[in-house]
């Protein structure tokens, strides 16, 4: 267990942006991490200011462009 595990973060639309694809997208495992299932109308502005651990949003960001290989 590292020091980020317990840490909780409100997500913020920057923190979104830092999960962007260099084609300006996201993949269906980023937003199953967030508990989105597919990409429904309004997912962006439901998950603004939830809280989610540190943990996590690290995951989404790397995700960012592993759909693309």
């Amino acid at each position: 267990m590292t020091a980020n595990d317990s840490k909780m973060i409100v997500l913020t639309d920057e923190i979104l942006k830092q999960g962007l694809s260099k084609n300006g997208g996201y993949s269906r495992k980023q937003l199953d991490l967030l508990g989105i299932e597919g990409f429904p109308k309004g997912w962006k502005q439901s998950l603004l200011g939830q809280t989610f651990s540190v943990e996590l949003i690290e995951q989404f960001i790397a995700l960012k462009n592993q759909h693309l290989s």
